[in-house]
Parts: structure tokens; C-alpha cells; sequence
């Protein structure tokens, strides 16, 4: 049985790691040792959380689960809560919260099997209480501020989050020459960000292109899953034609196309082709 510490904070700003003592002072007190922490700056209120489900993977049957809080690890809505524990539950991890000390039963080593299931029950219901508060705290924040914007709008003092225009200025240079910017942002110090809001006005949108209804159908860590397979493992490319994701290329319409990185011909296998015919320009251009 392994014990894994998980922090978490909303932004940027706020320090995820503030009660690491706190949560290693809990430890000794009980002769645990803390295997491995985890550590991201995300919001609560999303399933978009590499580091929690790195921490799901890691994890062996029997192994703890260890936050400061319940809504360190949840402030999701009913639905993805359930499929969070359901997660969980499958894996077999235990839950522990400094805040909840029915949770603290789970660890106890000598108790019988009816011990064992009315402690169960107890923790379970407490925790989806816990995690429903969690849930409430967050709606009520959120409702209270845009309460005040509104506000500040009818006086006429609000004025919004100013504008970054020097990164946004760097992110139009980078797509001008046609660099990637998933290749830069993470040595660029203008480039610490969602490239979205450079490239498209209005609300954002999200970026697991998932339809709602089939959402059931797909695992909860998805978005995780599809960021290492796409951009880790496939380099940003088509597996099966190599074609860069997102990219205009030119093609010949039966499955050969131009490749500008090496000015060479492929097919459809990403392989390269005799045919160094210099690119006419009528041919036809595809996503």
C-alpha cells in the first residue's frame, strides 16, 4: 500500500503545495509515509486534470488517495462526480481527507468484514455530501461575481481583464512564420498559455470534441488520453497517413501529398514517393 499526496489550486497565482506540512505532519502522526505527490494548478470544477489521473494510474489496489480537503479533489457537477468515484472505486483507491475523519477509518488494519462495510457506507455518504458542498460553495462564488460585474457594468467602473498585448503580439508573429505553437510555448515566456484566445473571438469553447450525449462512451480520462497519443506518441501527425493535425497540405486527390518539410511527395502511408513533379498550382488544397 502506497500513500500519494494530491495538491491542487485554481490558478496560476495560488500555491498548490501551502499545506504540504500540513499533510506530512498528518502522516507521521499516524506512521505513514507518503510514496509520491502530485501536484497541479487547475480547476476543481473540471475533469481536465492530468496530474489527478497520472495519480489514478499509479496507483495500486489498496493505495491512499491523501487531500487537505474534499474540495481539493472535487467541486464537479453530479455527473462527472459520479464518474470520478466510479473511477476510483474501480481502481480500488481509498480516499483520505484531513477534513473528513470517517476517512481515517478506512485505514485502520484490524477489523472484520462487518467493520469494514458499515465504515464503507459511512465514508461513501459522506464523502458525496462533502463533495455536494463543494459543488454549492463553488456555484455561490461564481453566481456572487458575476452578481458584482454586473453591478460595476450598470456604474460604469467595470473594465474587465486587460488586454495581454505583448503575448498576444508574440503569438500573431509565431503564426505568421507558420510555427507550431505547441512546440514553443513551453520555452517561451510570452507563451505560457491556451493558444485559444489568440485565435478565436467570443467564448471559448471545449477542446474535447465530444458530443454530450456521448460522453458515457468515452473514458473519463479522455482528454489526457488523446493530448499523449496525438501530440507524445504521434508528434502531431496522422498514424496512419503522417499528415500534420491541423495543417493545410496539398494532395493529388488519391492519397499521395506534398510533404514541405522534406519538399518530397508521400503517399497515403506517410511514405516517400519517386515523383518529385514541382507542386502545380492547381492543385487542390485540403484540411
Amino acid at each position: 500500500m502506497f500513500i500519494r499526496a494530491y495538491f491542487r489550486a485554481s490558478t496560476q497565482e495560488q500555491d498548490a503545495k501551502r499545506v504540504e506540512d500540513d499533510l506530512k505532519k498528518f502522516a507521521v502522526d499516524r506512521a505513514w509515509k507518503i510514496a509520491s505527490t502530485y501536484t497541479e494548478n487547475v480547476s476543481g470544477a473540471t475533469l481536465q486534470r492530468p496530474e489527478l489521473f497520472r495519480l489514478l494510474a499509479d496507483c495500486q489496489p489498496g493505495d491512499i488517495l491523501l487531500v487537505e480537503q474534499i474540495d481539493r479533489l472535487t467541486r464537479l457537477t453530479l455527473e462527472d462526480w459520479d464518474r470520478l468515484r466510479a473511477e476510483i472505486t474501480k481502481r480500488e483507491v481509498l480516499i483520505v481527507s484531513l477534513d473528513l475523519p470517517t476517512s481515517w477509518m478506512m485505514m485502520a488494519s484490524v477489523r472484520d468484514d462487518i467493520q469494514r462495510r458499515i465504515f464503507r457506507a459511512i465514508n461513501d455518504m459522506m464523502l458525496d455530501v462533502m463533495a455536494a458542498v463543494a459543488r454549492k460553495d463553488y456555484e455561490d462564488r461564481w453566481r456572487r461575481q458575476r452578481q458584482g460585474i454586473d453591478v460595476a457594468k450598470q456604474a460604469g467602473v467595470y473594465r474587465g481583464r486587460p488586454e495581454d498585448t505583448k503575448r498576444n503580439e508574440a503569438i500573431m508573429a509565431m503564426l505568421r512564420k507558420g510555427k507550431d505553437l505547441g512546440e514553443h510555448s513551453s520555452c517561451h515566456p510570452l507563451l505560457q498559455f491556451n493558444a485559444c484566445p489568440a485565435r478565436q473571438t467570443g467564448k471559448r469553447t471545449e477542446l474535447m470534441p465530444i458530443r454530450p450525449q456521448h460522453r458515457w462512451l468515452y473514458p473519463i480520462d479522455w482528454p489526457q488520453l488523446t493530448d499523449m497519443i496525438r501530440f507524445k506518441r504521434a508528434a502531431g501527425r496522422c498514424e496512419q497517413c503522417h499528415r500534420p493535425h491541423g495543417k493545410t497540405v496539398t494532395h493529388l486527390g488519391d492519397g499521395r501529398w506534398w510533404c514541405e518539410e522534406t519538399s518530397r511527395w508521400k503517399d497515403g502511408r506517410g511514405r516517400l514517393l519517386r515523383l518529385r513533379t514541382p507542386l502545380p498550382c492547381s492543385l487542390s488544397r485540403q484540411e
